[in-house]
């Protein structure tokens, strides 16, 4: 039986890139799932509806996945850490803390009128 070729150093980075992206991309789901299930008390409570960043960046997860493009999902897994890193941060004393894409979300994107649709249509499916 024929051995496989090597893979070459490109496609060793690749590999290893897709992988890492996808275990932060998993450690944040479970961050976003201790955070939501956590109710401290006199704290506040994450609730699933607070969590745009996540569902874009699990979107572009699956939309990098299928399309076979590494970086996307890099992209797809810092969305989705920080997302997580924040409301983990929220729900274990901190509520005043917002994340940089927070920031980012809140001057460039929620003035428009389709991302404000969309996220109050994200809110009815998952609030």
């Amino acid at each position: 039986m024929p051995q496989a070729a090597p893979l070459d150093r490109r496609t060793q980075v690749l590999k290893a890139v897709t992988l890492v992206a996808a275990a932060a991309t998993a450690v944040a789901v479970g961050a976003f799932l201790w955070a939501a299930g956590h109710h401290p008390a006199g704290g506040h409570a994450v609730r699933l509806d607070e969590w745009h960043h996540l569902y874009l960046g699990l979107a572009l997860a699956g939309w990098g996945a299928v399309r076979r493009r590494p970086w996307v999902l890099v992209v797809a897994a810092l969305i989705t850490v920080d997302d997580s890193w924040q409301h983990v941060r929220q729900v274990t004393g901190d509520w005043g803390y917002t994340s940089p894409l927070h920031h980012l979300f809140a001057i460039y994107l929620w003035p428009r009128p389709a991302v404000q649709w969309l996220v109050a249509r994200l809110n009815a499916l998952v609030g």
